[in-house]
């Protein structure tokens, strides 16, 4: 390998260990639910699922920061809403992989079933099984 390439790698996989490369800010959705639901930025739908869907929507496919963010059922009823600011996402990790994680996610339990909205690179955990109300999703 030329030495400069050589150098240019080594810094690549230092600047990662440290924390200084950005974040990944796509935005991640899931429909476990059975009714359609658009995703929407700002005003405008980023992505339409149809049941036991999923989406990612590429951060270069979206607006500058920062985001509001839901999920609608085809009538236009918020299903889920989210923040996202300039900085939301918090990665403090080593080389180990050992270290802390935060960023925005969203999810909610309807009789019909689960929307999950989250941004990064690493999914949330938790979220476990609720049950919504009859009618919690319709017009």
């Amino acid at each position: 390998m030329h030495p400069i390439r050589a150098l240019c790698l080594a810094m690549l996989l230092f600047a990662a260990g440290c924390g200084v490369l950005p974040p990944n800010y796509d935005l991640h959705a899931s429909n476990g639910a059975n009714v359609d639901v658009n995703i929407v930025v700002n005003g405008h739908v980023v992505a339409s699922m149809k049941p036991n869907d999923a989406v990612v929507i590429a951060r270069r496919d979206l607006p500058p920061f920062p985001w509001a963010v839901a999920a609608r059922t085809s009538t236009g009823r918020v299903l889920a809403t989210m923040a996202v600011l300039d900085g939301s996402i918090q990665d403090h990790r080593a080389l180990d992989g050992t270290g802390e994680y935060s960023a925005p996610a969203v999810g909610v339990a309807l009789s019909c079933g689960r929307i999950e909205m989250y941004v990064g690179d690493v999914p949330p955990s938790g979220g476990g099984v609720a049950l919504g109300v009859p009618g919690d999703y319709g017009p």
